[in-house]
């Protein structure tokens, strides 16, 4: 028996609230302008990217527990690390420690903003941000939501994946 059912957490609007949680992180703290984008729109945007960024934070709550992966163009990890610090562009990179905590801390940002609008009512909890390098954008089979957007004209997905207690079973879609 479960106390929550896939389709409540991610219901209808749950990728609209999604949308909205990166548009207001990014807009209040980046500084980015933040649109949804279709498969077409996010293809073409990451055409020549070679390198991406992979930010996972993993949140828990007693009935809901999942994951949320942010997958960043590199170029634009570099854009939000400048807009969020300050660091001159033409100056020297950040060093790795620096934008790999940066990165940590956008996703925990969304995730967080997305888990208070979607279940205000609900304490969640949220591990340490896991980033790596991927060549590519992949999308697991196991995702239950996703969301394409630009961020200043670079693509960013985001993917949300519940994860099942003991006590239930997720099924995607179900």
């Amino acid at each position: 028996m479960c106390s929550r059912k896939l389709p409540e957490l991610l219901g209808s609007d749950a990728v609209d609230v999604m949308a909205d949680a990166v548009t207001a992180v990014a807009a209040k703290s980046f500084f980015a302008v933040v649109e949804r984008c279709d498969d077409q729109r996010f293809s073409a945007l990451a055409t020549g990217t070679a390198a991406w960024w992979l930010v996972t934070v993993e949140f828990t709550e007693a009935a809901d527990s999942g994951v949320v992966s942010c997958t960043i163009a590199d170029d634009l990890a570099d854009e939000l690390f400048d807009a969020f610090t300050g660091r001159d562009p033409l100056g020297p990179p950040p060093s790795p420690a620096d934008l790999v905590d940066l990165l940590g801390e956008f996703a925990n940002m969304v995730g967080g903003t997305w888990l208070t609008r979607l279940a205000n009512h609900q304490t969640f909890s949220l591990s340490t941000p896991r980033v790596q390098r991927t060549p590519a954008v992949e999308r697991s089979n196991r995702v239950d939501a996703r969301v394409l957007l630009a961020v200043n004209d670079r693509p960013l997905a985001v993917d949300v994946r519940l994860t099942a207690h003991a006590d239930r079973t997720v099924a995607a879609g179900a």
